[in-house]
């Protein structure tokens, strides 16, 4: 059946002044879209993870990460609901990279 390419919601994460940037996209088992972004500030840039249910409505945003600067760059959902996002963080001192991976238990 489907909606023939109808849209169907359209939403804005933030504001122009944190410049928040989505990486990596998600459906969960019941249809509600994961978007694994993150969002600049004064200090760096931190983790950002929002929920959508089906209709558009923003359900979730938890923003999350180290002390430096964090990007998530992927996300996946596993069947049992559990999300996972990776990237890497900048240490604030040393400006050295590391890898990261973040897991959320499903309600």
């Amino acid at each position: 059946q489907g909606n023939n390419g109808v849209q169907q919601w359209y939403q804005v994460l933030g504001n122009t002044k944190d410049n928040e940037t989505c990486k990596a996209i998600e459906l969960d088992g019941l249809g509600n879209l994961y978007a694994a972004c993150y969002t600049n500030n004064l200090t760096g840039k931190d983790n950002l993870l929002a929920k959508y249910t089906t209709s558009g409505y923003l359900q979730l945003i938890q923003v999350y990460g180290t002390s430096g600067s964090d990007v998530s760059k992927g996300l996946g959902i596993d069947e049992l609901g559990n999300i996972y996002t990776a990237g890497y963080a900048i240490a604030t001192s040393s400006r050295d990279y590391s890898g990261h991976t973040y897991k959320f238990i499903a309600p």
